[in-house]
């Protein structure tokens, strides 16, 4: 799904009431779909895991500013992956990151 439906079924589910706690709904959704994506696929390796990982962060941020709720944190899908996922894919993915840091940090600096 993309960000704008998931802002959408958010909108719905509170207009609706029938759910207490609708962002704990869309984020569950969201963890789902990176095993789905994995799946859909076939990816194995860490560094496929690893963009799925970014993809879905970045719809979880886009989704926030989309539904504009201050109490929606821009990092919150990092939060839930790190309870949810074992701690070396955390690990893995932070990791990755600062490497990608520096290598951005090295171009910008003409090394």
């Amino acid at each position: 799904m993309k960000a704008k439906e998931y802002a959408a079924q958010y909108s719905e589910l509170v207009s609706e009431g029938s759910d207490e706690y609708p962002a704990s709904t869309i984020m569950k959704q969201m963890v789902r779909e990176v095993g789905l994506l994995q799946e859909a696929r076939s990816s194995q390796s860490n560094s496929a895991m690893i963009s799925i990982l970014q993809e879905q962060e970045r719809k979880w941020q886009l989704f926030c500013r989309i539904v504009g709720e201050k109490s929606l944190r821009l990092d919150g899908f990092r939060e839930v992956i790190k309870s949810c996922f074992p701690s070396y894919v955390v690990q893995f993915w932070e990791s990755y990151e600062r490497s990608m840091q520096q290598r951005q940090t090295q171009r910008r600096i003409g090394r």
